[in-house]
């Protein structure tokens, strides 16, 4: 007899693609040549990653960000938490309106470490740091869990406003699963990944559901692991 196929045989790439519009639309039960909730799909997505990143505290989505400001008081420990992360390069670093050298990012964390070099002055009268540089997750590049709980809360966003309405799934015929990109989620017990509110950790809550799921990302946050 031949062996047993091993379960992990087929185990999914790291990281997976956050879904189309067009996926989300047959989610949804919207014809893809129906366009007319295309804006509000694709609002509702952008504000329920940005309440995401609201709870997280740091950013997720992919974005060139131009001078991200570090205070004095934020500059008291070398090991900057850039906002957004991954980071995926840095481009300048700069003390004072000076570029400088000899900084090192931790990419996958999204720390920027400036070394000893740079912080020798009084707490309350210190220089103005600043960096650009490219951070959070590209659209072909998320960890799917994330895109997980980015679709659960969208979803359960989208079916409270719009379930009864006739432009999505009824009440009685809300998203109970979607599949994208490999990726299957189950919606049908609202009580599946609910969060602890370590640390007084406030949820939102439309976030309720998904908090759990977020929590090894405030994780990296707090403790930059």
């Amino acid at each position: 007899m031949s062996p047993a196929p091993s379960i992990l045989a087929g185990t999914r790439s790291a990281t997976a693609t956050f879904p189309t519009l067009d996926e989300i639309k047959a989610v949804l039960g919207i014809d893809p040549s129906d366009t007319t909730k295309d804006a509000q799909i694709t609002s509702g997505v952008l504000a329920t990653i940005a309440m995401i990143e609201t709870y997280l505290g740091r950013g997720i989505k992919r974005e060139t960000v131009i001078g991200e400001r570090f205070e004095p008081i934020d500059t008291r420990d070398p090991k900057l938490f850039l906002w957004r992360f991954p980071v995926e390069s840095v481009t300048e670093v700069r003390v004072e309106g000076a570029p400088v050298a000899g900084w090192r990012v931790y990419p996958r964390q999204g720390v920027l470490n400036m070394g000893t070099g740079h912080y020798a002055h009084a707490c309350n009268d210190g220089p103005l740091t600043e960096v650009d540089y490219v951070g959070g997750y590209a659209d072909d590049a998320w960890p799917p869990d994330l895109i997980e709980a980015v679709m659960r809360a969208f979803y359960g966003r989208w079916s409270v406003a719009f379930g009864a309405a006739g432009d999505a799934p009824s009440p009685a015929g809300r998203v109970k699963s979607w599949t994208a990109d490999g990726l299957s989620v189950s919606m049908t017990d609202p009580s599946i990944g609910m969060g602890s509110q370590e640390a007084g950790a406030v949820i939102p809550p439309d976030l309720a559901n998904v908090a759990a799921m977020l929590d090894a990302y405030r994780v990296r946050f707090v403790r930059g692991v």
